[in-house]
C-alpha cells in the first residue's frame, strides 16, 4: 500500500527509517486502516474501565480518547535478530469523555454521581519494548509480536469534570469539580494508571497491523 514506506535491512539507520515510516502512517490513523485491521482512533473507543482514587470509585462506560494518534516518537530501535521493537514515545495532550458513575468521599462530600464527564492529560511520556518470534505465511517470512513491556514515565491530569455530581445542585456540582482539579495531583496518581489499560492496547495494535500484514520481504529492501 502506499502508505507503507519500505526500508533497507542491512541499513544502519534501519530505526531512523521505519520511525520515518512510522510518522508518515500516523496521520492515516485518526480514521483507522481497514488494510492493517486498525481501527479509529480519533476517538479510540473503550467499552469500560473503574478507576479507584482518593476514596472514590468511578466506573467509566463508553469512553472516547481522542487526539491518541498525535503521538512523537523519541527513541526507536528495531531489532529484527532479536525480534524487539523498542520505542519511547510522548502523547502531548489526549482529551477522554465517558459516561460515569462516581460514589465514595472526597474531602468532607459524600459523592453518588452519575452523568458525563470529560478530562484531559498532557505529556505522557512512556517506554515500551515489543517483543515477538518469526513465523512463516504463505512462503513467506513474518515478525509476530505477541508482548509488550509498557511503562509510563511521566504524565499530568491537568483538567476534568464530572457533570450532574449533585443532580439539581449545579452550584455544588461546580463546586466540587473546582476542588477536584486544585487536588488534582493527589488524584492524579490513582487517576493516570487508567492510562496503563489502554496504552499497551493502541501501541502494539500499532505494530501488529504492520507486521502481521506485510512480510518483512514486503516491509524490507
Amino acid at each position: 500500500a502506499s502508505f507503507i514506506e519500505r526500508c533497507q535491512r542491512n541499513d544502519p539507520n534501519l530505526s531512523d527509517c521505519i520511525k520515518k515510516a512510522m510518522l508518515n502512517l500516523r496521520k492515516y490513523l485518526p480514521k483507522g486502516i481497514r488494510e492493517l485491521r486498525l481501527v479509529p482512533m480519533d476517538p479510540y473507543e473503550v467499552v469500560k474501565s473503574t478507576v479507584e482514587a482518593s476514596g472514590m470509585k468511578a466506573e467509566l462506560t463508553n469512553m472516547k480518547l481522542y487526539n491518541a494518534f498525535n503521538f512523537e516518537v523519541d527513541y526507536l530501535n528495531v531489532d529484527l535478530d532479536a525480534n524487539t521493537i523498542k520505542v519511547n514515545l510522548t502523547q502531548p495532550y489526549m482529551e477522554l469523555k465517558s459516561h460515569y458513575k462516581l460514589v465514595g468521599n472526597f474531602l468532607q462530600f459524600s459523592l453518588n454521581g452519575e452523568g458525563e464527564s470529560r478530562s484531559n492529560f498532557t505529556n505522557i511520556k512512556s517506554s515500551s519494548i515489543m517483543k515477538g518470534t518469526k513465523i512463516e505465511k504463505k512462503g513467506e517470512e513474518y515478525l509476530q509480536l505477541t508482548d509488550i513491556d509498557f511503562t509510563m514515565n511521566t504524565g499530568s491530569l491537568e483538567y476534568f469534570y464530572f457533570e450532574d455530581l449533585f443532580p439539581n445542585n449545579p452550584e455544588l456540582t461546580e463546586r466540587v469539580n473546582a476542588l477536584f482539579v486544585e487536588n488534582r495531583v493527589e488524584i492524579s496518581m490513582d487517576v493516570l494508571p487508567l492510562f496503563y489499560q489502554v496504552a499497551p492496547k493502541i501501541y502494539l495494535s500499532f505494530f501488529k497491523g504492520v507486521f502481521d500484514n506485510y512480510s518483512l520481504k514486503e516491509l524490507f529492501i
